[in-house]
């Protein structure tokens, strides 16, 4: 029932060498449909690897590149220092916008982000990329229109968070054969589902796994992943963004 399921490969221990199957049919499919993320339907299996998943979490990205130190392309995600909706003067049309990270401000950042987005030339002083798709922006009632809705659930397939104090927004690449067409829950569900199968059925194997040059990688990800997990959870249920209250001084 839980539509994901595991195995290793008889080779040596390495994260690439962790299968996950996804199936047809119980928890993992269901939790993809939530998100219109498609499982593609066949004869042929869906595997990936854990390692594979854990590349495609942005809440532990960074701590994935300098694990894989000599991989080439690893990167999936672009940090931005905001994001926000436009609307375009004495007219109802708007847009997704977002301010690139200065480090990443160049040219060769905008060619590896997906075509769904364009510069915005209209920013001389700011990196400053758009959605191309454009919706309707009808007042109050923009929100909760069916037009504006479907606008957001493609604006939402290529950009994703991480949850904290205050939220930090990335756009995910999509143009590449490294990043896995999940949302962040199902990916994150999947990659736990398989270290419980091996805690369960081979401590042994997730004992070498933790004692591994990846113990870091994996370390960050199961202390990581339950809030990341039930901060996206409660805002899908509710609608409203959640953040770690500050300290007073």
């Amino acid at each position: 029932m839980h539509g994901v399921s595991g195995y290793r490969k008889k080779s040596k221990l390495a994260l690439s060498n962790e299968m996950i199957i996804l199936k047809t049919g119980g928890i993992m499919p269901s939790l993809c449909k939530c998100f219109e993320d498609v499982i593609p339907l066949g004869d042929s299996k869906v595997e990936y690897t854990l390692k594979d998943l854990l590349r495609n979490l942005v809440y532990i990205h960074r701590t994935y590149c300098l694990t894989y130190t000599s991989e080439g392309s690893k990167e999936l995600f672009i940090p931005l220092d905001d994001v926000f909706f436009v609307k375009k003067d004495k007219s109802s049309e708007c847009w997704f916008s977002a301010e690139i990270d200065e480090k990443y401000a160049t040219q060769h950042t905008l060619n590896k982000i997906d075509n769904f987005f364009e510069r915005d030339v209209n920013f001389k002083d700011q990196f400053i990329v758009r959605f191309k798709g454009r919706s309707k922006w009808n007042g109050n009632q923009t929100v909760t229109s069916a037009k504006f809705i479907n606008y957001h659930k493609k604006v939402r397939k290529n950009v994703q968070y991480i949850a904290g104090a205050s939220s930090r927004w990335y756009i995910k690449r999509t143009n590449t054969n490294e990043s896995i067409p999940l949302s962040s829950l199902p990916i994150t569900f999947a990659a736990m589902h398989r270290l419980s199968e091996l805690s369960r059925y081979e401590p042994i194997t997730l004992s070498k796994h933790l004692n591994s040059q990846q113990n870091w990688l994996l370390s960050e990800f199961i202390k990581s992943a339950p809030y990341q997990f039930i901060h996206e959870i409660a805002s899908e249920i509710t609608g409203e963004e959640f953040l770690v209250p500050r300290r007073g001084i």
